[in-house]
């Protein structure tokens, strides 16, 4: 459910605004990892950009925004966001690290301010993160990570086993040992959370990674954005972040000295 906002809340680091307007649909079932049917009222066939479970969320009925895919094939749809309760919550990753990348080229993200330019997918050893400065003295790395799993007020990552989200977490460790900047951001694709802290009983090596990653120095944060039919802002207000399910010891995300 959608919360109600003061001044604070409100003011954004970045925004995607949609071109055309969403084509709404209902949800009737995922026929696999990324084909969602769909129904609009004739089926409709749409493309999925993300590996979660989602089960909380991709319920018979639902509403789903859809935009146009530029491609040939069964899915000339692409999922953008979907309806629970009375609010929406972002099923496109890739719209989080738009926009992240948009806050970073504007420096509105106080953290990473120091650092830049700013490059996408950048390898390093046998990993690629989602953006890196690699001008100066100290290198920055900066890893997004989509959460919308909310539980008991919680936004908790993963919502499926990742493998590739620890190896970058325990890759930033490194980094950070080494006495680069290096960061995780996890981006809320909804705006009802009121913490942030990863999900053990999905993914312990990744809660053991989160961790040590606070113990070696990574720069973990959190943020979470309003979603509507008509856009996506980045809130500029950070997420506390807890570290057990069902603990209350949240604390604020870290900013880089």
């Amino acid at each position: 459910m959608q919360q109600p906002y003061d001044v604070q809340r409100t003011a954004f680091l970045a925004e995607i605004l949609w071109q055309t307007p969403l084509r709404m649909v209902r949800f009737e079932q995922r026929l696999n990892r990324f084909v969602l049917a769909c129904s609009g009222p004739e089926e409709v066939l749409a493309f999925l950009p993300n590996t979660g479970r989602l089960q909380e969320l991709l319920v018979p009925g639902a509403a789903i925004g859809l935009l146009p895919a530029d491609r040939q094939g069964k899915t000339r749809w692409d999922a953008q966001i979907v309806q629970h309760g009375t609010g929406w919550v972002i099923l496109d990753n890739r719209l989080t690290m738009t926009l992240v990348g948009q806050a970073l080229a504007a420096g509105t993200l106080a953290a990473w301010q120091p650092y830049g330019p700013w490059r996408a997918e950048v390898p390093c050893g046998r990993h690629r993160f989602d953006y890196a400065a690699l001008q100066g003295e100290v290198q920055a790395w900066l890893e997004v990570k989509a959460v919308n799993l909310i539980i008991d007020g919680v936004a908790r990552f993963p919502g499926a086993p990742s493998v590739r989200a620890t190896a970058h977490l325990r890759q930033l460790s490194t980094l950070a040992r080494a006495g680069h900047a290096a960061g995780m951001i996890f981006v809320i694709g909804r705006d009802d959370a009121v913490a942030c802290g990863p999900h053990r009983p999905m993914d312990p090596a990744f809660a053991d990674a989160w961790l040590d990653a606070l113990a070696t120095g990574v720069r973990l944060m959190a943020q979470r954005c309003t979603v509507s039919p008509t856009g996506i802002r980045l809130l500029a207000e950070p997420v506390p972040l807890c570290v057990e399910p069902g603990s209350s010891d949240a604390a604020q995300a870290q900013q880089p000295p």
